[in-house]
C-alpha cells in the first residue's frame, strides 16, 4: 500500500471524518420489541447524524408500523453518499429519501510515522485492535479486519481476511458476525459466509453477514445485510 497516497488522503478527511464517526456505535443493545420501547438511543444515534427532529418523529414513527427505514433495505438508492479515509477506517455515509442515513466503515491498519502498523481503532463497541497488513512482491493482506454498517435501529459487525493482488482479490476468512439493536429486535443471532472467495474477471470477492430483523412486535421480519466487497484496486462495504 503506499504511505505516501495514504497520508495525502489522511490530510484531507480529517476535517470531516468526526462527523462522520461520532455516535456510530455507541449505543449499548436494547431488548425490548414494541413501540413504546425506550427511543433514547436511536434518537442519540439520529441527532449525531444531523437528523432534525421532525424527521427522527417520522423515522420512528414507520418503524413501529412495522415498516424498514430505506437505509435499512436493499432496493432503495441513497439521495447522497460521502466517503473518507481516515487512518484506521475507511468510512462511507449515505442519506436516503426517507431521511435515514447508513453508516459503513472498514477498518484499515493504522500506519505509524515509522511505517510500522498499529491497530488502534476509534469505533464502538467491542473495539477490536486486531486488524494487521502485510505485503509483498505484487500482493497486500489485510487480516482480521472489521466490517460495519449502522442505521440508527442496528449495527452489524464481522472480521474479514483478504487479499489484492496482481489481476484479482480474495476473501480467506469472514467470522465473528455481531449485532447491536437499538430499536426493534433480531429474530435469529446473525451469520456470515464467503459469498464468491476469489474475483472473477470485473465481478468482485464479496463476503455477507445476515440478521433477521423486526421494527416492532408487529411487524413482519425482514432481512438485513452487510457486505465486504473487494478487487485488485479497492476494498469497499455495502448494506447488500
Amino acid at each position: 500500500m503506499n504511505t505516501t497516497n495514504r497520508t495525502k488522503k489522511i490530510a484531507i478527511a480529517t476535517a470531516i471524518a468526526g462527523t462522520l464517526i461520532v455516535g456510530m456505535f455507541s449505543a449499548a443493545p436494547a431488548t425490548a420489541a414494541t413501540s413504546g420501547q425506550d427511543q433514547t438511543a436511536l434518537r442519540d444515534w439520529f441527532t449525531s447524524q444531523g437528523i432534525s427532529s421532525a424527521t427522527q418523529d417520522a423515522l420512528i414513527a414507520k418503524l413501529d408500523s412495522g415498516k424498514l427505514l430505506d437505509s435499512m433495505s436493499q432496493s432503495v438508492q441513497p439521495t447522497s453518499s460521502t466517503s473518507v479515509e481516515t487512518s484506521t477506517e475507511l468510512v462511507s455515509r449515505s442519506v436516503y429519501p426517507d431521511g435515514s442515513v447508513a453508516v459503513t466503515s472498514l477498518e484499515t491498519p493504522e500506519t505509524t510515522s515509522a511505517g510500522a502498523k498499529a491497530g488502534t481503532r476509534s469505533l464502538q463497541p467491542q473495539q477490536i485492535t486486531g486488524c494487521k497488513e502485510s505485503n509483498g512482491g505484487g500482493y497486500v493482506v489485510e487480516s482480521n479486519c472489521k466490517v460495519e454498517i449502522a442505521t440508527g435501529p442496528y449495527d452489524l459487525w464481522f472480521n474479514a481476511t483478504y487479499k489484492r493482488y496482481t489481476g484479482g482479490a480474495q476473501i480467506d476468512t469472514a467470522n465473528k458476525p455481531n449485532a447491536v439493536v437499538k430499536y426493534g429486535n433480531l429474530v435469529a443471532a446473525p451469520t456470515v459466509s464467503i459469498k464468491r472467495k476469489k474475483q472473477n474477471g470485473s465481478i468482485e470477492a464479496y463476503a455477507q453477514e445476515h440478521a433477521l430483523y423486526k421494527s416492532t412486535s408487529l411487524g413482519s421480519s425482514e432481512d438485513l445485510y452487510v457486505s465486504l466487497r473487494v478487487t485488485t484496486s479497492r476494498s469497499w462495504t455495502t448494506n447488500y
